[in-house]
């Protein structure tokens, strides 16, 4: 997963102006889009090169594809799934909108998410030391598995690559490092997505269903959000076979 080159010609200024386009997007808003589109033709036409923080890309297209991840999926709290399915029906209008402008392009979702891992808790790819919050020598002198302090701190980076081969290797996900329950690469990664769905993202989104565009935005947080949501999910899903695996095995 990277970033999409659909780089455009673009000056700071229309990079600016493409503000209103991304809320309008990022918020699933069809017929704000479309009037974007018939006031500011040309400038609608690099949305897939806006750059969301200093020489960071962000084809605007992809946050629907963010969108159709985070309220696809029914595994919300039963009280507010009517709020999820409401911003479903406008992700889905949305997607329809573009399926139509790109008929000839499958849209994926294609994001290198640690990229922009300033805008939600991810550990630096570069860092292969750190596990949870002490050097991986803390740990080996304890007793750890290095294959299994490995898997921690890639799943930390989101390194989806390296997690899959150190799964196939036989790290586990479920070893608990600190034996206090929230320490573990699992926990890492559900406690992540717990964290963003409750705390930032619905709020964000119940927050502009009443108040709309009448308040401060900080575009790459409200990107970062989705993003590390989305991101955090996809590696849970890739780590998730291994711990039932492993929890099988327990109980037998």
């Amino acid at each position: 997963m990277r970033a999409p080159n659909h780089r455009h010609e673009i000056s700071t200024t229309e990079n600016a102006q493409l503000k209103d386009l991304f809320l309008a997007i990022y918020f699933n808003d069809l017929e704000q889009v479309k009037a974007f589109h018939k006031k500011h033709p040309l400038l609608y036409k690099k949305k897939r090169g806006f750059y969301l923080y200093l020489d960071l890309p962000l084809d605007l297209v992809q946050l629907t594809l963010l969108n159709q991840k985070v309220w696809g999926k029914d595994d919300w709290r039963k009280e507010i799934l009517p709020f999820v399915r409401r911003q479903r029906a406008k992700t889905e209008k949305m997607m329809a909108h573009w399926e139509n402008e790109f008929k000839e392009e499958e849209l994926v979702l294609d994001l290198q998410y640690n990229l922009y891992s300033d805008f939600f808790f991810c550990n630096e790819p570069e860092d292969y030391d750190e596990v949870v919050t002490d050097p991986m020598k803390y740990f080996l002198e304890k007793g750890f598995r290095k294959i299994d302090l490995q898997l921690y701190n890639r799943v930390d980076c989101l390194d989806f690559e390296a997690v899959k081969a150190l799964l196939e290797k036989g790290a586990q996900t479920k070893i608990d490092f600190y034996g206090d329950g929230n320490s573990s690469a699992y926990r890492r990664a559900l406690d992540e997505i717990s964290y963003l769905a409750t705390c930032e993202v619905f709020p964000e989104f119940q927050y502009f269903e009443k108040e709309g565009y009448n308040q401060d935005f900080h575009l790459a947080y409200l990107a970062g959000h989705l993003i590390g949501l989305v991101a955090h999910e996809e590696m849970y899903e890739l780590i998730k076979p291994n711990l039932e695996e492993h929890e099988y095995k327990e109980r037998d």
